[in-house]
């Protein structure tokens, strides 16, 4: 199998190009690669590129975007983590093959840090979670942007107190404490988000319940006057489920007016099928 990083989509091991947009395709599924490095210099994706593959990793494969002008590598979803992590350290390691400029290593490490950021939920995310699942997601976050802050501290330090033997500049320095100071920063936010979805979560709980509740309970299946019972037979599953789901969403609606619509798309699909059964037994028989 083979994929396309810039259109997200797989390909049969015979395609070369991407339909889509031209680019060339690289090994493996897309679900299971990601764009870990994307810099303008080829330069630099080339250095990054040996050195990932001078210890190692065999999964980095690297391409270029033609419309934005843009280099970049992929790397296995098993393999980013530990990617991301060895290139940081090599940043502060002059012994390292590495081999990177001052200005490259401000460039990678920035992006890297940025990376980190990126770790906090997404408030403007399409699917539903809540509020139980985010408070403990961004508190496992916030956990380890902490711990790790504070590790790379201790380390730096032992390396200035000369208790641990390496041979560091300025640069070293000067970039390990503005990385983990981001790091500890980030995770302090975490931590004031987390406390505040707490309080949160008994609430949406409860609502959850009632709007279950009332879907089982109070909401009639039958009343759903979308499609006659002859032009049903017409209408594929898909059809059908979608004009019963946005029949419920509108009855929800009317009773819990506030209610975040992606927690009742959530209730909705908790059950469905305990409404629509009939589906499934037909199915099966």
């Amino acid at each position: 199998m083979k994929f396309c990083p810039i259109c997200q989509k797989d390909f049969d091991d015979n395609k070369t190009d991407c339909i889509t947009c031209g680019q060339a395709l690289l090994n493996g599924s897309y679900l299971e690669n990601e764009v870990i490095f994307e810099f303008s210099s080829e330069e630099l994706i080339l250095k990054l590129f040996n050195y990932l593959c001078e210890n190692g990793f065999s999964s980095v494969q690297y391409g270029h975007n033609a419309k934005t002008e843009m280099y970049y590598i992929t790397a296995s979803s098993d393999e980013s983590d530990k990617i991301l992590q060895k290139t940081l350290l090599s940043l502060n390691d002059e012994e390292a093959s590495l081999n990177l400029t001052q200005s490259e290593r401000e460039t990678v490490a920035a992006y890297i840090t940025e990376i980190a950021a990126d770790t906090l939920p997404d408030e403007g995310a399409k699917t539903y979670i809540n509020a139980k699942d985010r408070y403990e997601n961004m508190m496992s976050s916030a956990s380890s942007l902490i711990i790790v802050g504070f590790i790379g501290f201790v380390f730096v330090t032992l390396v200035y107190l000369k208790l641990i033997n390496l041979q560091m500049n300025m640069l070293f320095y000067i970039l390990s404490l503005l990385m983990f100071s981001v790091f500890i920063g980030i995770g302090i936010f975490s931590l004031s988000k987390a406390n505040a979805i707490k309080k949160t979560i008994s609430t949406e709980e409860n609502l959850s319940e009632d709007i279950k509740n009332y879907l089982l309970t109070e909401y009639k299946p039958e009343d759903l006057d979308d499609y006659s019972s002859e032009s049903a037979e017409e209408l594929t599953e898909e059809e059908k489920y979608f004009s019963r789901t946005e029949h419920m969403k509108k009855n929800i609606l009317k009773h819990f007016e506030h209610a975040d619509e992606l927690l009742i798309d959530g209730m909705i699909e908790e059950v469905y099928n305990d409404l629509y059964p009939s589906d499934i037994e037909t199915e099966e028989i």
